[in-house]
């Protein structure tokens, strides 16, 4: 699919070795999402795709800025956040750079219609662990947060 990500197993499944029930339980640590996009309708398409790959409750807060973002990831302790590169007030790398910097245990995934390997690079450079390129399903979502390896137990025992 879009996914440019590599899932824990071969060719997307999910089942070889450290497959599925190693991302099942990585997925378990990451229960707790943000998505980022300003158009409500694309936040809600993926909050479908999050909660069928993870499950349901896992989208804590949906927002449009990255102000909002930096906000709900503190308000939720999120474990997880889903972001689109085009933010019109603050640019996407830049939203990127500032939850990498504030919250360094949390996943950060970028997932955009851009499919170009500068904007890929960039967006890796300035902190995110994943880029899926639209359009993405469960199984991509799932690949991508079951590959970004878990803060040691410390992190995670301080939120």
């Amino acid at each position: 699919m879009g996914a440019r990500t590599s899932p824990t197993a071969g060719d997307g499944d999910l089942t070889g070795s450290g497959g599925y029930e190693k991302v099942a339980d990585d997925l378990v640590m990451r229960s707790r999402v943000v998505l980022v996009d300003v158009r409500p309708e694309r936040r809600a398409l993926m909050r479908g795709v999050v909660e069928m790959a993870i499950g349901p409750g896992t989208v804590r807060a949906e927002v449009a800025s990255g102000s909002e973002a930096l906000a709900a990831v503190e308000r939720h302790h999120a474990d997880a956040v889903i972001v689109e590169i085009q933010l019109p007030v603050a640019e996407g790398l830049a939203v990127i750079a500032a939850l990498r910097s504030a919250h360094p245990a949390v996943a950060i995934l970028v997932c955009t219609f851009h499919h170009d390997r500068t904007t890929e690079r960039e967006a890796t450079e300035a902190g995110a662990d994943a880029y899926l390129v639209k359009p993405v399903n469960a199984r991509d979502v799932r690949a991508a947060l079951g590959s970004v390896p878990l803060p040691p137990l410390a992190d995670t025992a301080a939120r």
